[in-house]
């Protein structure tokens, strides 16, 4: 099985599943996910293409899976959407207020450490390792889709399925953010943290996709 360190893609997920019959499973047994689209949710066994899983250790996270596509996302996107779901559920939003706690200054330094080493960890998987940057994948789906496709030796995707897919692409748990909402809770302390920690990652992923080309 193939291990995937994000939801990757819900086009991808239900796009391919509703037509091929590919399902991605998950470590994770979230019943919402479940009832809304992802009926693998749970299952990590070889009846799925991708596993997800935010966990992250060395070899006990590494012996259950033969390839691994990591899914890189931005710090500063990736803390505040999980500061959202955290505090909002799948679709909703944190409250401003929250953004002024000391539950936020913690969040955010945690989760800074959190998101570093996961992809220091990831990085060092000893079997073949497909990175895909978040911020690409939702920018040019569908050739980020047929990189992935062929990573995972799926038979080839058509034209017509694709552009399905790519329809299909937002599912149920986008969040619809609001312009008016819009605005930086980072401090510049944060920023700091977060950037030591982000220039580490950056740097090492652009060695290893040095290395493989």
């Amino acid at each position: 099985m193939s291990q995937i360190d994000a939801k990757l893609a819900t086009g991808f997920a239900k796009g391919q599943m509703s037509h091929r019959g590919i399902l991605t499973g998950s470590v994770y047994k979230d019943l919402e996910l479940k009832r809304h689209g992802f009926p693998a949710e749970g299952c990590i066994n070889g009846s799925v293409v991708l596993v997800k899983t935010h966990e992250f250790g060395g070899n006990n996270s590494f012996k259950h899976f033969d390839k691994t596509i990591l899914m890189v996302r931005d710090p500063y996107d990736a803390i505040l959407a999980e500061f959202n779901r955290h505090y909002g559920g799948h679709n909703g939003f944190a409250a401003k207020a929250r953004y002024k706690s000391q539950a936020w200054r913690e969040f955010v330094e945690g989760k800074s450490q959190t998101w570093s080493n996961t992809f220091l960890d990831w990085l060092k998987f000893p079997g073949p390792l497909l990175i895909v940057q978040y911020e690409r994948l939702r920018d040019d789906l569908e050739n980020q889709l047929r990189r992935i496709a062929i990573f995972l030796n799926l038979p080839a995707i058509s034209q017509d399925r694709m552009n399905c897919v790519v329809r299909n692409s937002e599912g149920k748990f986008k969040r619809r953010r609001n312009p008016e909402d819009d605005f930086d809770p980072f401090s510049r302390q944060q920023r700091a943290v977060v950037n030591v920690y982000k220039k580490a990652v950056y740097m090492l992923i652009a060695q290893h996709e040095n290395q493989n080309r």
